[in-house]
């Protein structure tokens, strides 16, 4: 199911949000079942959704707060994108 808009994500898109505690990590979800997977860096939370919006064909989106959600790139992230979003995410612990 598609958004309606291209700011908010459809129910079965996969988000990417700080863990809730102190440990760093990162937990993806969906709209309807957050926090299902629980990642070491924000790297591997990229791979693990970038795996699966791939396969599924759903966008990935990022949110700080749970209220405000970013589009990431499609599935097919460069390199140089994939680290940048590193390091924002290292500034912000």
């Amino acid at each position: 199911m598609r958004s309606p808009s291209s700011h908010t994500p459809a129910s079965d898109d996969v988000i990417i949000a700080k863990n809730d505690d102190s440990s760093g990590r990162y937990k993806l979800g969906t709209l309807q079942a957050q926090g299902q997977f629980l990642c070491a860096t924000y790297g591997d939370a990229i791979a693990m959704a970038t795996k699966y919006a791939k396969t599924s064909r759903v966008r990935i989106w990022h949110t700080e707060d749970g209220q405000t959600f970013i589009p990431l790139t499609r599935p097919s992230m460069k390199r140089a994108e994939l680290k940048a979003m590193e390091a924002v995410s290292v500034r912000h612990r």
